[in-house]
């Protein structure tokens, strides 16, 4: 008989999946379109999924950040571990397809890869050329780990130590930099919570203590990103305290391109602020610029905790690859159940 405990982390796991892909698809008719042009395109932000191909896929299209989620899902099932190495071969694959959409670094770094160079190099070497830890450079740390890195999240969830370890080097085979890695160990160790959480508490009432808890785990890996998670825990609770406007603290993060931390602080803002997927979803994708991006990462979070059961049905139905991701998840949570039997 099937206990609650496992009929709720079933829907979680399919939230988180099928979550991810559904805000992908829903912001990337309108991909890197700003505020003001959305206003102006749409008669105000969009709310429902639109039947367009405004970005580089068609409608209910999923784009790289789901495509590159599934690679590692795949990589996953296939080596029934985390394994970077495998990862690596499924992105190489993935870039062998020619995909329509994909950032300037992961290209960057892919190419090296298949040239030659080996997956735990190819990324370093290029982040330490563009000036690495030198405080008077910046090398690149764009999104491009963190909006893929909710499978290991989901594999890992039970296990925070290997959960830590599994995010930064999966996130380093392309996005090296500190500030990237260790995001993806803050998402993954946010979703990680939500898996068994009561979604009839809304969001909010946890971000205070998560953000704590995920900025003291950050530590001194990266001390900017520990610095912005507080100053996220600070605004979230402004807004749910009504001493500040949700508009007053997402203002700096309107129309922004595809820094890591800019995508990070959107989503943590739409999810914790909102009180629903379908409203999470909503709030990330209508910031501006890398709209798909940040719903992605959004709705793998916001999917963690309301699960797959509160995603909107007719969302659901316009989401091309709902089905696939939906089988993608349940075969990972398959795993992790064999896989404990075997120990």
């Amino acid at each position: 008989m099937i206990t609650e405990e496992a009929r709720q982390l079933r829907d979680r796991f399919k939230g988180t999946l099928v979550g991810l892909g559904v805000g992908d698809a829903f912001g990337a008719p309108f991909e890197f379109l700003h505020t003001a042009s959305i206003r102006k395109r749409y008669g105000g932000p969009v709310i429902e999924f639109l039947e367009e191909s405004g970005g580089m896929v068609g409608p209910g299209e999923i784009t790289d950040d789901t495509q590159m989620a599934l690679c590692i899902v795949d990589a996953i099932l296939d080596s029934r571990d985390v394994d970077p190495g495998v990862i690596a071969g499924k992105f190489v694959q993935w870039l062998d397809s020619r995909p329509p959409d994909i950032g300037n670094l992961t290209r960057q770094v892919l190419v090296s890869i298949k040239l030659g160079r080996h997956w735990s190099l190819a990324a370093r070497e290029l982040w330490e050329a563009e000036g690495g830890n030198d405080p008077t450079r910046n090398p690149r740390a764009s999104n491009g780990s963190l909006m893929r890195c909710a499978p290991v999240g989901l594999f890992r969830h039970n296990d925070h130590e290997r959960l830590v370890a599994d995010s930064i080097v999966t996130s380093a085979i392309t996005h090296y930099d500190p500030r990237c890695t260790w995001s993806c160990v803050v998402l993954n160790m946010l979703l990680s919570r939500n898996l068994a959480r009561d979604a009839s508490v809304i969001p909010s009432t946890h971000a205070a203590a998560d953000l704590e808890d995920v900025a003291n785990l950050v530590g001194n890996n990266s001390p900017v990103l520990r610095e912005f998670l507080r100053e996220r825990a600070r605004d979230i609770t402004a807004v749910a305290s009504e001493r500040e406007s949700f508009e007053h603290v997402s203002m700096p993060f309107r129309d922004q391109g595809g820094y890591v931390l800019t995508s990070l602080g959107i989503a943590l803002l739409s999810f914790y602020c909102t009180t629903t997927f379908k409203d999470a979803i909503i709030t990330s994708a209508n910031f501006g610029s890398d709209n798909d991006t940040t719903a992605a990462i959004c709705g793998a979070l916001a999917g963690s905790y309301h699960g797959f059961s509160r995603i909107p049905l007719g969302w659901l139905a316009k989401l091309k690859q709902a089905d696939l991701l939906e089988r993608k998840a349940e075969a990972m949570l398959a795993l992790i159940t064999e896989k404990r039997g075997e120990t």
